[in-house]
């Protein structure tokens, strides 16, 4: 059985909960971890709440704040600069709120025509533009491989590939059951050529079947 100390909630199983009330969920839950996100109804990932405030009720609550989710289509170079700049924007929302890693969110889109070596080297120039980034700041980033089909980074082996490549040691994988079910790596792939501490996070999320 996995121990509570090391289970999180994500606010998106209950996103229009206010962000108070949902501290308040984890505790009444006997969990103390969250992760925030940045695409929730009003957009706002702390709410109306200052930084300081936040520390605030992490304290009040006993919340840790594990990760802010996320960084969208972290690895198109064609928006690169601005992908940096909104980068520089969370590190420094984290920092202030005491939170630990930023997800990064592969693109995700049918009309993708890059190649699987031009993804690949996108991917790492990327992670090598935000390395000083998050070495400077003590923060990690959590690739978050998607296992649509038309996803640019589907797998964990090849965000792995892309991590070593890169030459940064501030970078961990976020591997979600959902994604995991619908995307490329079998058990057996996964057991001849990941390497178990690349994982920085586990996301389980619902995967509907019809099984009685």
């Amino acid at each position: 059985m996995i121990n509570r100390s090391k289970i999180s909630l994500n606010r998106i199983i209950y996103p229009r909960l206010k962000l108070e009330d949902f501290f308040k969920f984890v505790k009444d839950l006997g969990l103390n971890k969250i992760e925030l996100r940045n695409d929730l109804p009003g957009g706002k990932i702390i709410d109306s709440y200052t930084p300081g405030q936040l520390k605030e009720l992490s304290k009040k609550y006993g919340v840790e704040i594990l990760t802010i989710n996320a960084l969208q289509k972290f690895n198109l170079t064609a928006i690169l600069p601005e992908t940096i700049k909104e980068l520089k924007k969370l590190i420094n929302l984290s920092l202030s709120i005491g939170c630990k890693a930023i997800v990064l969110c592969p693109n995700n889109d049918v009309n993708d025509k890059r190649s699987s070596e031009e993804i690949f080297k996108e991917t790492v120039k990327a992670l090598k533009s935000f390395g000083p980034l998050f070495k400077d700041s003590g923060l990690w980033g959590y690739l978050e491989p998607l296992g649509f089909e038309e996803c640019s980074l589907r797998s964990i082996i090849t965000a792995m590939k892309a991590i070593q490549e890169s030459g940064y040691p501030v970078y961990k994988i976020v591997h979600d059951t959902f994604h995991h079910h619908i995307g490329p790596d079998t058990f057996e792939i996964i057991k001849n050529n990941y390497g178990i501490f690349y994982t920085g996070l586990v996301h389980i999320s619902g995967v509907e079947c019809n099984i009685p």
